[in-house]
């Protein structure tokens, strides 16, 4: 376990909730093994800083995917988002742009058709010696410290404006972590950083949040002094809605020194309080009304061999319920869930057997698709719900005494 901050370095953290040790949720492997390795996972608070993050999880080696994946996140936001860069005093089309990853990169297009063309890239392979194909933000976030990232700023040239969606949240040492991008910026330059908000979720009382790749939990209430620690000032902070969560995004200025904010979030804590409080009636409720409903049939189906469908059945020790992981993708199918050895198998497969509810373990926009794509299995009476609080259909609504904390 954690004995101090990854953010601010205060010793003062609280364990709220403990899920105990658990496999990795991103992995899928080649075998029927349950006895893959299980790693302690522990979400716990700042009452310093009001960081909420991993007090304890699987080292960064442990998450690296058996087979190259990439990472998508949302981006109906990101016109608006080129849009406001373009206007950042002091920037113009000579100004000089890096990103930090391939999460950057349908940002980076969008200043690119604006003109903005002097950029460049971390390159994992060239930049950081990572040498595993198969690597991704786990093991970028690990390479990317302030000493690798004076040698990249050495060869690029240290940029304007940097961007770094979606990789703060996995980052292992949060202070180093912006330091080492502090590094790739000049003084008085920009980041542009944006992270997964976790409000949502902690109001609807979803623990497929919580996952060994994702070390901090970010909410609009703390996140104005995530950048503080190392010497940057916030200049916009936008909230941009999404369905499963929402994205924030802050434009923050490089500074010889920046005021901090240390107070922790009354809002946050008490999120996280009565989120963690709630988890064990909801894991016990929900294993029975599935168990009721389940009776005399093959077994549940979860729809998507992803993290949310492997978090969902860990968390609530469902994984004696589940006949199979639905997955259309082809390299996954005839792998099998680490730790329960839940097999993935195609779509068709609902087909076979009584099956009669499939939960949904990805984002519910997509889920009108899948629907329309299985009406066979509907015509036989299967149903679809969501692993998912966020979702319209989310099967936390069907379970007696569910009741979410102040959703907005």
């Amino acid at each position: 376990m954690i004995n101090k901050c990854r953010l601010c370095g205060d010793a003062d953290i609280s364990l709220t909730l403990n899920f105990g040790h658990q496999p990795i949720a991103s992995q899928l492997i080649t075998k029927n093994e349950k006895s893959s390795p299980k790693f302690p996972l522990q979400l716990g608070i700042c009452n310093h800083c009001g960081l909420i993050q991993l007090l304890e999880a699987a080292p960064y080696e442990a998450l690296v995917p058996s087979m190259p994946l990439i990472y998508k996140e949302p981006e109906q936001h990101l016109d608006d988002l080129a849009e406001q860069i373009t206007k950042i005093p002091g920037l113009s089309v000579n100004s000089v742009f890096a990103a930090v990853s391939y999460k950057d990169t349908t940002l980076m297009d969008r200043l690119h058709a604006k003109n903005f063309l002097n950029n460049w890239q971390i390159n994992p392979k060239s930049d950081l010696g990572v040498a595993n194909n198969n690597a991704n933000i786990e093991t970028l976030q690990h390479y990317i410290t302030p000493e690798t990232s004076c040698h990249i700023a050495a060869k690029h040239g240290q940029a304007d404006c940097l961007l770094a969606r979606h990789i703060l949240e996995h980052a292992d040492k949060t202070q180093s972590f912006i330091k080492a991008l502090s590094e790739l910026i000049k003084m008085d330059g920009y980041l542009v950083i944006e992270v997964p908000d976790c409000t949502s979720n902690l109001q609807l009382k979803d623990y497929t949040m919580v996952w060994e790749e994702h070390r901090s939990y970010f909410t609009e209430n703390n996140f104005h002094k995530i950048l503080q620690h190392s010497g940057f000032e916030p200049v916009t902070i936008t909230s941009y809605p999404g369905i499963y969560e929402n994205s924030l995004v802050q434009i923050a200025r490089k500074v010889p020194s920046s005021k901090i904010d240390t107070a922790a979030s009354i809002d946050t804590t008490s999120l996280l309080s009565v989120y963690s409080a709630a988890f064990t009636a909801i894991k016990i409720k929900l294993k029975e009304y599935l168990t009721e409903q389940l009776a005399g049939s093959d077994g549940l189906v979860l729809y998507g061999a992803g993290h949310l469908s492997a978090a969902f059945i860990n968390h609530h020790d469902l994984a004696n319920l589940v006949a199979f992981i639905a997955d259309d993708t082809a390299e996954k199918q005839g792998q099998f869930l680490a730790g329960s050895g839940i097999p993935v198998r195609s779509s068709d497969a609902m087909m076979t057997g009584n099956y009669p509810l499939c939960l949904f373990g990805l984002s519910p926009e997509i889920e009108d698709k899948v629907i329309a794509n299985n009406q066979d299995y509907i015509s036989q009476g299967g149903q679809f719900y969501s692993a998912l609080a966020s979702s319209n259909r989310a099967i936390h609504k069907r379970i007696s005494g569910y009741t979410p904390n102040n959703p907005s």
